[in-house]
């Protein structure tokens, strides 16, 4: 049929019989069959297609196998293989990111065309009418060639005896939340094609409404944490707290919250729930779409071969294009300049006037329009402006304020210097969850006349302070409001004037069960723990006959009955590392890290009558393969307000050759980054670090370094000599010792 004889048809049927609405629909249906048969043809090539030949190579790979355990495996992959087709996943949301766009844009592009335009207004439906007709039609061509594909898909996995109820229900639910996905970009799609007159100006429009918001989130977001001393690590997520981006709404289901078998999937899926994402998808497409219908019975009917459909939305559009390139220009130039706050604003001045002048080519498609409509561009700019000095000088008083405690539920808070290694938490099915995800939703310290008596005492300080306040350390605290909602902050102590009330949130019920699982209940038993091994920094050492309940009770005594002033100013010296296996399957193993630290002397004393020593040795056999040692000092209250300003002129260094400086240098030493030790404290190595250089085969005669340090009052007193002749800024050959 013609596009005439369409448009024809549309109109007879009208005539014909008013209450023949799906009939207009089938009709419209025949312009548009090539559309309809390419999603058919994506979805056959996804579901059966890639479906079979994924089982097929599964079952090829068993080709001659008749173990039980063998044969076992190989239908738990298939299964798995399945339900990773029909349930969510990463790569479905892509084929109907692309389905909607395209199946949007070719249902109502007709509006771009003055032939078209001229023959669709002269039939008599009204445009209401023609709206839905075209809008069910789009529906209808995704849902049944979805479901179409998604049933054969079916029938494939059954053939291959894999097909069961929960794939059947977990394959429903998918497909709901990719239609409120589909239908977000669908009406998205549209409503690009209503704002303007013509096609690569409405993909521009797709990429402005699906990632504007985002893209000012994410900027508010990067000049925050540059230029507020107390942005919180867990701030940067709230990017994706978004509304207005349907991608980023379905990512944050499916990659952090759907069935992926990761770390992060048990707290995920409290964060991002299939009801809350599936709500927040219908709210989008809803409003989206009845934007889309107000807007297509307004549009006027020459709006096709122009820029913008709506005149009166262009400056508007031009304001909020000018402040986010601008805000970007700005910073971007600031921080590749050195961070000068002048050469920023020189930046900010160049991009509102480049992107005017891209935008009024897009507006006016002529150079001459450059000089024209400035006032939007300059206002912008004064934004742009006032935006960028209000984040850099803290007009907002960010830094200084933290939620009353009125205001406060209960907060989370990270501690330097604690006695856990970077362990994931094991859950009851054996599933395992990153340390800080799991402390950050499971600690709920309520003393908050403890906590808010500590943050009184926090420096007051800002990225821009000129009067230094003396050495500080920072303290991550979460702060979970009674309105629901959270707010991260990283504040900061002298930790030193501070112990008494740290020490009391150290030995916290909340603190220490969020941090250390060893303090649960029957945790050997629960978690099947059989083994543990020892590290002192330099070598492992089995422990194969160690009585494990013992170790286990000896390390909670030392967490009960420690102080956290002494693990703060001490190192690790020495790790021991717990096996556990049998929650999740036999083949598979949980592990736990202990820190052991000087004052931790139950677990001391265990581990020595076991014969291990717990104090890593640099032996003779070391010692020969050392080409020389660096040992640096660095006083950071040289820095100007905590931040560095020239590295160089706070650190001295020492550089010594020979066996018998090695050996002094050594005899005091730990271990420490890159073994396990990640604290970000410098008062606990008091601001000596040693680095020995030794060959490295690898890199053709490049040095291999490690990073070793003193216990705080184990700095050999020759040392201290000798740094003491060394000027800051320098470094210097000492003689042998």
């Amino acid at each position: 049929m013609t596009l005439k004889n369409s448009f024809l048809a549309d109109g007879q049927e009208n005539r014909k019989s008013k209450g023949t609405f799906f009939t207009d629909v089938f009709e419209n249906m025949k312009r548009r069959n090539w559309v309809f048969w390419l999603s058919f043809l994506t979805f056959l090539c996804y579901f059966p297609g890639a479906l079979v030949l994924n089982l097929n190579n599964i079952r090829s790979s068993y080709d001659g196998v008749t173990k039980a355990e063998s044969l076992i495996r190989m239908k738990e992959r298939m299964d798995e293989t399945v339900a990773a087709f029909f349930h969510l996943n990463g790569f479905m949301p892509v084929l109907v990111i692309g389905l909607a766009i395209l199946i949007g844009m070719q249902g109502f592009v007709y509006l771009h065309n003055k032939r078209q335009v001229d023959f669709y207004h002269s039939q008599p439906v009204s445009r209401k009418r023609r709206f839905l007709v075209l809008w069910v039609n789009g529906i209808i061509i995704f849902t049944v060639t979805y479901l179409v594909g998604m049933f054969l898909g079916m029938a494939v996995a059954a053939a291959f005896g894999c097909m069961t109820g929960v794939i059947f229900t977990g394959a429903l639910k998918a497909f709901f939340l990719y239609l409120l996905l589909f239908l977000g970009i669908y009406h998205i799609s549209i409503l690009a094609v209503l704002l303007t007159g013509n096609t690569l100006v409405s993909l521009l429009a797709m990429m402005v409404l699906l990632g504007y918001e985002l893209a000012v989130r994410a900027m508010t977001v990067v000049m925050s944490s540059s230029f507020f001393m107390t942005y919180g690590n867990g701030e940067e997520n709230k990017i994706f707290d978004t509304f207005a981006s349907p991608i980023v709404t379905i990512y944050k289901y499916i990659s952090l919250g759907g069935k992926n078998y990761n770390y992060y999937e048990q707290y995920a899926n409290e964060q991002y729930t299939y009801g809350g994402t599936a709500l927040g998808l219908l709210v989008m497409a809803v409003i989206f779409g009845m934007v889309s219908f107000f807007l297509y019975q307004k549009r006027a009917s020459e709006s096709h071969g122009n820029s913008i459909s709506f005149p009166k939305i262009k400056e508007v559009l031009r304001f909020m294009l000018l402040v986010l390139i601008g805000s970007f220009g700005t910073y971007l130039i600031y921080y590749v300049a050195g961070e000068s706050v002048m050469i920023g604003l020189v930046g900010a001045l160049f991009f509102v006037a480049l992107g005017h002048a891209v935008i009024q080519l897009i507006y006016e498609v002529d150079f001459r329009a450059i000089r024209k409509k400035w006032l939007t561009a300059i206002l912008s700019l004064a934004v742009v402006i006032v935006v960028f000095l209000g984040f850099k000088y803290d007009w907002t008083g960010y830094d200084k304020r933290i939620p009353k405690q009125a205001q406060v539920e209960s907060v989370y808070l990270s501690l330097i210097s604690e006695g856990f290694a970077n362990n994931n938490f094991v859950m009851s099915d054996g599933t395992e969850i990153y340390h800080r995800y799991y402390e950050n939703k499971q600690m709920a310290i309520t003393d908050l006349d403890t906590i808010y008596e500590l943050l009184e005492n926090r420096e007051r300080i800002n990225r821009n302070t000129t009067e230094y306040n003396g050495y500080y350390e920072p303290i991550e605290i979460t702060f979970r409001l009674k309105n629901g909602k959270f707010e991260s902050r990283r504040l900061f102590l002298k930790y030193e004037e501070n112990m008494g009330l740290l020490n009391k949130i150290y030995h916290m019920d909340e603190y220490q069960s969020a941090n250390n699982q060893v303090l649960e209940e029957n945790f050997v038993e629960e978690y099947k723990i059989f083994s543990a091994r020892y590290h002192d920094g330099l070598k492992l050492k089995e422990m194969p006959s160690i009585d494990i309940n013992a170790l286990v009770e000896a390390y909670k005594k030392d967490l009960e009955n420690g102080d956290y002033a002494e693990v703060y100013y001490q190192i690790p010296i020495g790790m021991v590392t717990l096996f556990g296996t049998g929650l999740q399957n036999e083949a598979y193993q949980n592990v736990w890290e202990l820190l052991i630290y000087d004052s931790y002397v139950n677990t001391i004393e265990l581990l020595e009558k076991e014969g291990v020593s717990c104090k890593a040795v640099f032996d003779e056999a070391y010692r020969e393969d050392i080409q020389k040692i660096e040992v640096t000092y660095e006083d950071y209250t040289r820095q100007e307000n905590g931040i560095v300003m020239n590295w160089q002129e706070c650190v001295k260094t020492a550089i010594y050759h020979g066996e018998a400086s090695y050996q002094k240098i050594l005899q005091n030493a730990v271990p420490g980054a890159n073994r396990w030790w990640e604290s970000n404290s410098r008062s606990n190595r008091g601001g000596y670090t040693i680095y020995i250089y030794t060959p490295n085969p690898h890199d053709g005669g490049d040095y291999y370094v490690e990073e070793v340090y003193f216990q705080t009052g184990e700095v050999p007193q020759f040392l201290l000599n000798d740094l003491e002749k060394i000027e800051f800024g320098e470094e210097k050959i000492m003689t042998e010792q």
